[in-house]
């Protein structure tokens, strides 16, 4: 079990760069680990079919040379994006899988670390046709399975952006302990303290960039960088991490800011996933489709759909709780 609880933390993630479908077996060169991880994704597609799931065209492939995904975000100091959607906060996949390297190229462009804050990490799965990685074949078996359970729920539900990244979180992590055999309540109510805690960092930061106004607010520059950076001790602290900054804020609320409803719906159904999946499916609050005006406008729109589904699971979590 401390095994289990230890990779919750990781949120938050050989022969050529062509990708391959094996459908007559394993490709050559795996560890007998591998293989096993191989044959337990097999496994848990037959499971998300008993859930009521569609099938997906994710972890079906197989790219030797593809270790994981790098991915890359920064944001200009003075602001406090929502969330990787939010057009403050940049976001791009990455070739080169370290910091310090893509610090390198960012100054190219004129985006240095005196003037913007700089996220980067790797996720082992994406949505959309992810491949399966190297490092996904080597990862631990809980995470193996939460990571396919989350990429496909992506490809299973539409409901609104930052819904859909809470529940994939939940679905993915309480569909492992359904899997597995475990109660899933203790892990569940760990991620909870995690985001709770950059929940609440990305609320200080917020405030502190309303209160400077880029210059014109009632704190100066001085007061507002020293506060930011208290702001994101106290955080490196509760989640046991370093050298936290205001975009890796933004892209975990993009996560967080709705798991705790989310949790909540989640109980109200006993933590079985299919009933869960089932009630998301038949909310009349979708994703958005397009966003033809820009990023600015399908990010607005997107929260004011968000606005209109929360007091949606409200409501029903109020006829519905048990007590």
């Amino acid at each position: 079990m401390k095994r289990l609880f230890c990779f919750v933390f990781l949120f938050v993630f050989l022969l050529s760069t062509a990708a391959f479908e094996f459908a007559n077996g394993l490709p050559a060169g795996l560890t007998d680990k591998e293989k096993a991880s191989w044959e337990l994704i097999d496994e848990v597609k037959v499971f998300e079919k008993s859930l009521g799931m569609k099938p997906t065209e994710n972890f079906l492939h197989y790219k030797a040379k593809e270790d994981s995904y790098n991915l890359l975000f920064y944001c200009r100091k003075d602001v406090m994006p929502f969330s990787y959607l939010d057009p403050q906060l940049v976001s791009m996949k990455s070739t080169i899988d370290n910091l310090e390297g893509n610090i390198e190229e960012l100054a190219k462009i004129g985006v240095t670390p005196e003037e913007y804050d700089i996220y980067f990490y790797t996720t082992q799965g994406l949505s959309g046709g992810t491949v399966i990685t190297k490092s996904l074949l080597n990862s631990d078996p809980e995470e193996i399975v939460a990571i396919v359970l989350h990429e496909d729920f992506h490809d299973n539900v539409s409901i609104p952006f930052h819904f859909n990244e809470a529940a994939a979180v939940v679905f993915g992590y309480g569909g492992m302990c359904k899997f597995f055999g475990y109660d899933p309540s203790n892990v569940l109510r760990i991620i909870h303290t995690t985001a709770k805690s950059y929940d609440f960092c990305h609320d200080e930061l917020s405030l502190l960039v309303r209160r400077y106004a880029n210059g014109k607010g009632d704190i100066s520059l001085a007061k507002f960088m020293i506060e930011k950076k208290i702001a994101l001790a106290r955080l490196e602290k509760r989640v046991y991490r370093e050298n936290v900054t205001a975009a890796n804020v933004a892209q975990n609320h993009s996560y967080f800011h709705y798991y705790g409803l989310i949790l909540q719906l989640f109980k109200s159904f006993d933590y079985e996933p299919a009933p869960f999946l089932r009630f998301l499916n038949d909310v009349p609050y979708k994703v958005l489709i397009g966003d033809e005006g820009g990023r600015q406008k399908y990010f607005d729109e997107t929260r004011s759909v968000e606005r209109g589904f929360t007091s949606y699971v409200s409501r029903y979590l109020k006829s519905h709780i048990k007590e």
